[in-house]
């Protein structure tokens, strides 16, 4: 019994992490409610989340706002990029279910799949690799997306954890708010973070070489 309550038992080592998972969230569901600051404030949970699964954990509130603050003037740009592109998406598609028998309506119906795709994956590993590496804007969203292509299965999986979790929300029950403010924003992004973790790696060992 004595052993379980040790700091080192593998029981206090899971709660822990719980705990730093909770404060996580807290931190970066806080940080994204201003908006404009969503982009670096997710930037600074992945900073977070990949120093955890690669066993290098520093904590949660120093690294988190270290991160927040060194990339948050690229973030915010990404960020903005990031939702320019969806307004034109849901622009195209509020077209389509208007005329869908239009000319306009059938061809944006043909293609927008495409863009769809090319934005979630972006999306995906993005602010992870903003978290890792310090490049240009374009380049950093030229890096999503090839990394995205590279490790498509990975990145398969990634999006249906996401997507599962966003379906999940869509019909989550009011009385369970609470539990979506402790867990909700950085669980399925911690599952993720255990896939994105080679493809970061592998970037950081070719960037040595």
């Amino acid at each position: 019994m004595k052993n379980l309550f040790s700091l080192d038992s593998p029981a206090m080592r899971f709660f822990g992490e719980v705990f730093d998972l909770i404060l996580l969230n807290i931190i970066t569901v806080a940080c994204c409610l201003p908006v404009f600051t969503a982009g670096a404030a997710m930037t600074a949970m992945h900073y977070v989340l990949f120093h955890k699964v690669n066993n290098q954990d520093e904590g949660v509130v120093r690294p988190f706002f270290k991160s927040f603050r060194e990339n948050f003037v690229q973030a915010t740009v990404i960020w903005f990029l990031l939702l320019a592109a969806a307004a034109l998406i849901a622009a195209d598609i509020r077209i389509r279910n208007v005329s869908p028998e239009s000319f306009l309506g059938q061809g944006i119906g043909t293609f927008m799949l495409l863009p769809i795709i090319v934005l979630v994956f972006i999306f995906i590993y993005v602010f992870p690799i903003l978290s890792r590496f310090a490049n240009t804007t374009l380049r950093t969203i030229a890096n999503s997306l090839v990394t995205a292509l590279v490790y498509f299965p990975r990145t398969i999986l990634m999006a249906a954890v996401l997507g599962s979790y966003a379906l999940a929300l869509w019909n989550f029950p009011l009385r369970l708010t609470p539990l979506l403010l402790l867990f909700g924003f950085v669980f399925p992004w911690y599952i993720c973070a255990l896939l994105y973790k080679k493809p970061l790696l592998d970037m950081e060992r070719t960037q040595e070489e």
